[in-house]
């Protein structure tokens, strides 16, 4: 069983399928896809998905409108827990096909960095999970081919999050920008 503690080998009938022959890609993605839009379903076009929406974004005026917060912020991090389970299924049982001990090191806060450039919607954090996953497969080729240390790609990574959250807010006024102003004939920018 190697050095480190560790499962034995997950069965051949027990693993997720490959999707591409001599790639890693694996029916997982297909399974967080299909996560994914549904979670975008619930969050955007249920009650309960309105209801967490509000206790995310301001537990006690969903308190004070009549919302149950402590309960919807309980099954939402069932929920999350489940989401959780499954990425980490999806990760043995179609990739490593056994347990290690601290399999998955530090994937928690990618998922901050993806959830932020993703701005908190499922389908952005499908786009965002994608983006930074090209980053670090990029990051560790350019490492291997050319030298670069692969900390190059963790500060790009941590200056695009910066970016992200420093914009996020601010939405412009494009005639302001093109000199055409409002009917006033002053131009401004909203904040």
């Amino acid at each position: 069983n190697g050095h480190y503690p560790q499962t034995d080998k997950v069965l051949a009938t027990a693993r997720l399928p490959k999707l591409v022959a001599n790639s890693e890609l694996h029916a997982g993605i297909i399974l967080g896809l299909i996560g994914a839009v549904i979670l975008y379903i619930v969050l955007q076009k249920t009650d309960f998905g309105y209801q967490v929406r509000c206790v995310g974004s301001n537990p006690e005026a969903a308190r004070t409108s009549g919302m149950n917060a402590k309960l919807t912020l309980i099954v939402a991090m069932l929920v999350s827990g489940a989401f959780a389970g499954l990425a980490g299924t999806a990760e043995v049982l179609g990739y490593q096909h056994l347990l290690l001990e601290n399999f998955s090191p530090n994937t928690g806060y990618d998922a901050i960095a993806v959830a932020l450039l993703g701005r908190l919607n499922p389908l952005g954090v499908v786009l965002a999970a994608v983006f930074i996953g090209v980053l670090r497969t990029g990051a560790n080729t350019m490492q291997i081919m050319m030298g670069v240390p692969v900390t190059i790609v963790y500060i790009i990574q941590a200056v695009i999050i910066l970016c992200v959250l420093a914009f996020s807010n601010w939405k412009i006024n494009l005639s302001s920008l093109l000199g055409r102003g409002n009917k006033d004939g002053n131009s401004k920018v909203v904040n």
